[in-house]
């Protein structure tokens, strides 16, 4: 009986102690999932301060004027509206990732500019081959749209959506940034491309 009853103890306190230690896990994954929410809310408006002060420092229009690599003609797009322009470098390893889905945007229509501001005409014609390069890249642009952008580091998608940058992305054109894009530019879906 005595027997008994120290393993139905033991039992029981091993059992509480248990489930305490389960509730105590559950309530720093919890307090995780909140400092995470926390950290994408500051993320977010650290984003859109970053985006209105462009917005003060130069205020739109913008304007884009540079030299189309692949066919040598002028490429002028003033005032900009409503754009991806992709900031890139042709040594950079991330760059080319983002190429395909922004060759299906452009044929869907969206108007898709690259710019490798301090690259020369035959890197950014190598890079293009390379990647397999649809949308048109720009040798030595000018105009206000490059001033006011960070150039460094890369890759870099700004969006323009009625003259504003509205989005600023640096790195990969994820599963999530695609979808925001096909939506933003009112592609219906990626069947269209």
């Amino acid at each position: 009986m005595k027997l008994t009853s120290v393993l139905l103890a033991g039992f029981i306190v091993l059992t509480i102690a248990l489930a305490f230690k389960t509730y105590q896990l559950g309530q720093q994954h919890v307090e995780g999932l909140r400092v995470a929410s926390r950290d994408v809310r500051e993320a977010e408006e650290i984003n859109r301060g970053l985006l209105d002060r462009i917005h003060t420092l130069r205020a739109p229009p913008f304007s884009l004027v540079g030299m189309e690599v692949m066919t040598g003609r002028k490429v002028t797009v003033e005032p900009v509206d409503s754009m991806v322009l992709y900031l890139f470098g042709t040594d950079c390893p991330y760059s080319p990732d983002n190429v395909p889905f922004l060759n299906e945007l452009h044929a869907a229509g969206v108007n898709v500019v690259g710019v490798a501001p301090e690259e020369t005409r035959p890197q950014i014609e190598m890079f293009a081959r390379i990647s397999g390069t649809a949308f048109p890249l720009l040798v030595h642009p000018t105009g206000e749209v490059v001033e006011v952008l960070p150039l460094d580091p890369v890759p870099m998608t700004a969006v323009f959506l009625g003259g504003r940058v509205e989005t600023l992305w640096l790195g990969p054109l994820d599963e999530d940034r695609q979808r925001l894009l096909v939506e933003q530019f009112g592609v219906r879906d990626r069947s269209e491309f």
